[in-house]
């Protein structure tokens, strides 16, 4: 099977070139986890809240239009489309950042208002939305090896670096600083590969009436992903979000392995799909789909046999009372991961049924995690979001092959 998986052509090498870059980010995230929670609960809380609320803007910035990136890649108007966005999401970012500065909408992130948290938000924000739209550029044009050297060349010197700041002075706020200043350099060479003589205006509208939908269907996707961790820092304080926050990263281990293929697998689907052949999408994501449940389970088992190591492991023994959060948080986030490739081809065709499944999920989440955080504590929210991400996988899963059903009924026919 998994050579069947490297006989698609370029889709071998993207995938290998997607995973090094996605591995480099991952051995960096669980450093960073070790090294900020041995500084304390609230500093890695902090860091987490700040990373994951700058993940949770990019989309409603750019109102969803970086998947169009991808989806729309034609190699003629590439550079004008990521210039129109550009400037479109930019206006959107200085509207925020004034309400960010002079309001105190902030306390929603982080339980509490604080211009130090505010100020490093604005800045992280500002590079990470550039980032991602360039980011967006390179894996449109297939440069995923260029992807991939970035991350790993990046991701080597941040531990280092990091690893020194903490040892000379223990002090959360100047490793934000540094990993912003490190966010713009990568930015910088992501730049050097973007063609700026063929930047124009280009009309955004083709774009938004594929992006409105899944956008405003991601706002609601928002409290699916991070809702826990806004319900506990509302509920509790910033320590206890660095605990579920920690236990959290731990089982991203799921996506080193699986990641990459999706991330692959987008621009090759997308590309057969502009040109009808629905063969070579079912086939590649047939092939990928296996590939990711065979190793998914068998991370899934790996982590939750040995938790307690990893717990130890990557933070320390005062974390290990947060160990059954694992099982939940791991196979939730396995289901989440697989459902991807289905999201995608519900994506080409019914954005509204994107919309009306992450505001019912949305509303389901949201709810469950303030009830059953009063309840159950930090397992609560881990229950209810592992049940939200089963229900996203059999509900897109299953618009999905309807669609595939119907969509070869009718190239068949023709």
């Amino acid at each position: 099977m998994i050579k069947n998986l490297f006989k698609l052509g370029s889709f071998k090498k993207d995938v290998i070139w997607a995973a090094l870059g996605n591995f480099s980010l991952s051995i960096k995230s669980f450093f960073l986890l070790k090294i900020i929670t041995s500084i304390g609960k609230f500093e890695y809380g902090l860091f987490s809240q700040i990373r994951h609320t700058a993940s949770i803007l990019v989309p409603i910035l750019s109102l969803g239009l970086l998947s169009s990136i991808i989806r729309f890649a034609d190699g003629k108007d590439d550079e004008k489309r990521v210039f129109s966005i550009l400037l479109f999401s930019i206006i959107n970012f200085f509207i925020l950042a004034l309400i960010l500065k002079f309001t105190k909408i902030s306390t929603i992130f982080f339980g509490t208002y604080d211009s130090v948290f505010v100020n490093i938000l604005i800045l992280w924000l500002l590079i990470h939305l550039l980032d991602q739209i360039f980011l967006s550029y390179l894996l449109a044009k297939r440069q995923f090896k260029v992807r991939g050297l970035i991350f790993a060349i990046f991701s080597i010197l941040d531990i280092g670096i990091i690893y020194y700041i903490k040892t000379i002075s223990h002090n959360i706020y100047a490793i934000l600083y540094y990993l912003i200043i490190s966010m713009f350099v990568s930015l910088i060479i992501k730049l050097l590969f973007f063609d700026f003589k063929k930047i124009a205006l280009i009309s955004l509208k083709p774009m938004i009436s594929f992006s409105i939908m899944i956008f405003l269907g991601g706002v609601f996707g928002i409290i699916i992903n991070y809702g826990d961790r806004y319900v506990i820092t509302n509920y509790y304080d910033m320590k206890q979000v660095g605990v579920y926050s920690a236990i959290y990263s731990i089982t991203n281990l799921i996506l080193i392995l699986l990641q990459p293929i999706e991330q692959a697998l987008y621009p090759n689907i997308s590309y057969y799909w502009n040109n009808n052949k629905i063969k070579d999408v079912i086939n590649y994501i047939k092939i990928s789909v296996k590939y990711e449940l065979i190793i998914g389970i068998i991370v899934v088992l790996f982590i939750n046999i040995f938790k307690k190591q990893f717990i130890t492991t990557l933070t320390n023994d005062s974390f290990l009372d947060a160990e059954n959060l694992v099982f939940p948080l791991s196979i939730g986030l396995f289901f989440f991961v697989i459902s991807v490739p289905f999201f995608r081809i519900v994506s080409f065709v019914k954005t509204f049924y994107i919309f009306f499944i992450s505001i019912l999920l949305g509303v389901f989440n949201l709810f469950g995690n303030i009830l059953a955080i009063k309840h159950y504590g930090l397992l609560g929210p881990a229950y209810v979001t592992f049940i939200t991400n089963l229900l996203y996988f059999i509900l897109f899963f299953s618009l999905a092959m309807r669609i595939l059903r119907d969509k070869l009924m009718i190239v068949k026919k023709t």
